[in-house]
């Protein structure tokens, strides 16, 4: 019966392989628990399968090591070293049992030379100092079989290494998969932690992680301030309708205008409540608000009367003639950047233009239109995709890629757009790949 030595943390013990199958790995209903976190739940296996023994990968995320080389199976020889997380496992046959031993290993043994016992291994003389047995001349049938065998596993061994995927090259991948998966639902902060997970010894895969990583944070960033910016101008609207419909209730005005100051310092809205405090607001209409852009200075009302006495620090009023002429103007641009298949900075120039007038008639125009720009996007998108692809079928690399190069300038630096344009740059790195195996 074969034995295994289970060298872990420091201890040594060994134990007979008397079940069929022996399971190794964190959880406690394997043979052999190995509280490692090197190791998965279900790490791998040792099955007795026609008097030899076969070492099985269940698929582990840290894979598992024969002799120091990664392995998803093999049929064990005797002392050989299984490395499984942190824990050495060395496989031992007794007399009797077939374990396809090397031929290396059988012409450093004499025919006559007993098995050594599991306790005696450390004191083996080295193969390079032993004597070689006297072995009786073979008869060139023998040895012509003898060098077939040799060939054909030599060339068997070329197709293994050849074909074999690194396990944490494909660790890597799965990564960038996912990433990419929660990039499609728009889970961006759990994207950036999974793609921050993948190594620096993953080589192109890591290389192209971290450019995801670098154009994510700036999307968040971005999102946050536009959402932070939202927050303010709600909180804004608040206060300056409760201090139109209640204008004698000034201590209670006092009170939110403080919390927002703490809430925002230095926002550039705290100069239009301070004038509220100041002056009151009137009572004739209801009031309107207009956020700053970025670099911007204070809001300006919208229709009806001026701004209070003693007014902050925002610009004139927009007359509804002169918005009017702005929309015009708008539609000129928005139209020609849409007819030169730029949607990236026809959807900037409206977002631009609804946060300036988020409430007047034309912001609505504005916001449909841009729905419209969206969906000619995406058409876009599959139009020139579903032709790149048939051209990588084709094998034709160059035109592929200059029609993934397109997608990219056309959606430029949009928010709305970024996952197209991601998925372009990650097929122009695919096309990169297989022009390398050509």
């Amino acid at each position: 019966m074969a034995r295994i030595r289970i060298d872990f943390q420091g201890s040594v013990r060994e134990m007979d392989l008397t079940e069929d199958v022996t399971v190794f790995g964190r959880g406690e209903e394997n043979s052999v628990v190995l509280d490692d976190k090197q190791c998965s739940r279900k790490h791998c296996h040792i099955e007795k399968c026609e008097g030899k023994y076969k070492l099985v990968d269940l698929e582990s995320r840290n894979g598992t090591k024969v002799n120091g080389s990664f392995v998803n199976q093999r049929v064990l020889q005797n002392e050989d070293m299984v490395e499984v997380g942190t824990a050495k496992v060395t496989f031992l046959s007794e007399a009797g049992e077939d374990t396809e031993a090397s031929p290396v290993r059988a012409a450093a043994k004499p025919p006559s030379q007993p098995v050594r016992a599991p306790n005696a291994v450390a004191q083996r003389t080295p193969a390079s100092f032993r004597t070689p047995p006297t072995r009786r001349p073979r008869s060139n049938s023998t040895i012509g079989a003898v060098v077939t065998f040799f060939v054909l596993a030599l060339i068997g061994a070329i197709a293994f290494f050849m074909t074999r995927r690194d396990p944490a090259h494909e660790r890597a991948l799965a990564f960038l998969n996912e990433a990419n998966d929660l990039i499609s639902k728009r889970k961006l902060a759990e994207a950036l932690k999974v793609l921050r997970e993948i190594p620096p010894d993953a080589g192109e895969v890591f290389a192209g992680a971290k450019e995801k990583i670098e154009k994510l944070e700036k999307t968040i960033d971005e999102e946050k301030r536009l959402r932070e910016a939202q927050e303010q101008k709600d909180q804004y609207e608040e206060i300056r309708k409760f201090a139109f419909s209640n204008p004698d209730k000034k201590e209670d005005l006092q009170r939110k205008v403080d919390f927002f100051r703490g809430a925002n310092p230095g926002s550039p809205l705290l100069k239009e409540l301070d004038a509220l405090l100041q002056g009151g607001v009137p009572r004739q209409s209801p009031i309107k608000v207009v956020v700053p852009g970025p670099g911007g200075g204070g809001p300006g009302p919208g229709p009806g009367p001026g701004p209070p006495p003693g007014g902050g620090g925002g610009g004139p009023a927009v007359a509804p003639g002169a918005l009017g002429e702005q929309y015009k103007v708008l539609e000129t641009t928005v139209g020609q950047f849409v007819s030169g298949e730029r949607f990236g900075q026809a959807l900037l120039a409206l977002d631009e233009f609804i946060k300036k007038n988020p409430s007047a008639e034309e912001a609505d125009k504005a916001q449909k239109w841009r729905g419209k720009i969206l969906d000619d996007a995406e058409l876009f998108f599959t139009t020139k995709d579903g032709e790149a692809r048939k051209l990588i079928k084709e094998r034709k690399f160059a035109e592929a890629k200059v029609l993934y190069q397109a997608i990219i300038n056309s959606f430029g630096e949009e928010n709305s757009l970024f996952e197209r344009k991601l998925k372009a740059e990650d097929e122009l790195k695919r096309i990169a790949e297989l022009e390398k195996q050509k």
